[in-house]
Order: structure tokens, then C-alpha cells, then sequence
């Protein structure tokens, strides 16, 4: 059953994804050629931690952000 536009992540089809502005895709893919925020010098910035708190499912998707860039100060390359 297909549930309608929804997002796979940055590099997502962007047919689908559920919003085609999505500010955070346009400043870590388009704007800063990253391939996830966790990636940015500014990580986290103050955008988007305060996102992060309108939602469990953000504040879920933060956290794994924030994992992301543990495991790559790290030296990790591949987070499961």
C-alpha cells in the first residue's frame, strides 16, 4: 500500500520525498555537498537541534545523526 510522499533520507528519490523544499536536504546535500548533516563542520547546529524537539520521530532521527558522527570521529565508515 503506498502511503504517499515520504522521506528516505538526504539522498532520497526526490520524487518521493514528502517535501521538495525540505531545508535540511538543501543545506547538507545542495548548499554544503555532504552526505549527511552528521558530516558538517557545524554539526549540530542550533537549527537543527531545535527542530529535532517538534517530534519523537525527529528528535529519533537527531539521535541517530548524532551517533552517526560519534562512529565517524571514530574512523568508522559504515553505521548499522
Amino acid at each position: 500500500m503506498c502511503r504517499g510522499p515520504y522521506c528516505k533520507g538526504c539522498h532520497g528519490d526526490r520524487s518521493v520525498q514528502w517535501s521538495g523544499d525540505c531545508w535540511i536536504r538543501k543545506c547538507c546535500v545542495d548548499d554544503r555537498k555532504l552526505r549527511f548533516c552528521s558530516d558538517c563542520s557545524e554539526f549540530p547546529c542550533e537549527m537543527l537541534a531545535q527542530w529535532s524537539k517538534t517530534a519523537a520521530k525527529y528528535t529519533t532521527a537527531f539521535n541517530r545523526l548524532l551517533s552517526m558522527r560519534k562512529s565517524h570521529t571514530m574512523g568508522k565508515d559504515v553505521i548499522e
